[in-house]
């Protein structure tokens, strides 16, 4: 089958408004965090969608 590029995205919190970075926490991530182009539909809601490790 076909590689499937996995991709992350912002983490918020019922405790506060604020979203967190996806790798904020220990997660294992890449060697060059690379963020993906966005539509405006994602900026409006202000995702932030970066590459994982995950293929």
């Amino acid at each position: 089958g076909d590689n499937l590029q996995v991709k992350v995205n912002k983490l918020s919190s019922i405790k506060t408004q604020l979203p967190y970075d996806y790798y904020f926490l220990n997660y294992c991530k890449p060697d060059k965090i690379m963020n993906s182009a966005e539509n405006l539909g994602e900026v409006l809601r202000g995702d932030r969608i970066e590459n994982s490790l995950y293929l």
